[in-house]
């Protein structure tokens, strides 16, 4: 089995509910960048990078197609189930975006489970668990807002929560993070 197509694309992803405030930004939504990879045989296997908007963390997600863009020609060719020959020839075309060669990898691993009829964490030594917990993020926003968010979301069944401080006064963060 060979990779023949490597295809990446951008898509915007609303966020449900209110905007998530930053500091400098307010985000409606998510530009995710999709990958697929289409073999000689004819599977396809898909992944996916989706960095929370361009200031949050050094990656982002037009950097994310463009290491994938440096990347994709150097793998024309090679079997998508060999994971770590994928991982090696990555590395060999492009220094560090990990994040965006984590899209290529989930792709092949996605493949191979399609390839072995099996599902990837069988493939990668078993579930360890069935659910996989979830955190919601509260962005910016009033003391009580924060806190009305808070006891919805645990009411939703989120066990965890991640506050976003910063960008204002530090007295607002601290009346925030008490409430």
């Amino acid at each position: 089995m060979k990779i023949r197509q490597i295809d990446v694309w951008q898509k915007d992803l609303p966020i449900q509910g209110p905007a998530y405030k930053m500091a400098l930004q307010t985000l409606t939504e998510l530009d995710t960048t999709l990958v697929r990879i289409t073999t000689d045989t004819g599977l396809q296997g898909w992944g996916e990078v989706c960095p929370l908007g361009p200031a949050y963390q050094p990656q982002h997600a037009a950097g994310a197609r463009a290491a994938i863009g440096e990347i994709a020609p150097h793998l024309l060719g090679e079997n998508p189930l060999h994971t770590e020959r994928i991982n090696h020839r990555m590395h060999q075309a492009l220094c560090g975006s990990l994040y965006a060669k984590s899209a290529i990898d989930m792709a092949c691993w996605d493949i191979s489970g399609k390839a072995y009829n099996s599902r990837v964490c069988d493939l990668l030594g078993g579930a360890v668990r069935e659910t996989i917990p979830s955190y919601y993020a509260i962005g910016l926003s009033s003391p009580e807002d924060a806190a009305n968010v808070a006891v919805k979301k645990q009411a939703e069944g989120y066990c965890r929560l991640q506050l976003k401080v910063g960008g204002r006064a530090l007295e607002e963060d601290i009346a925030c993070v008490k409430r």
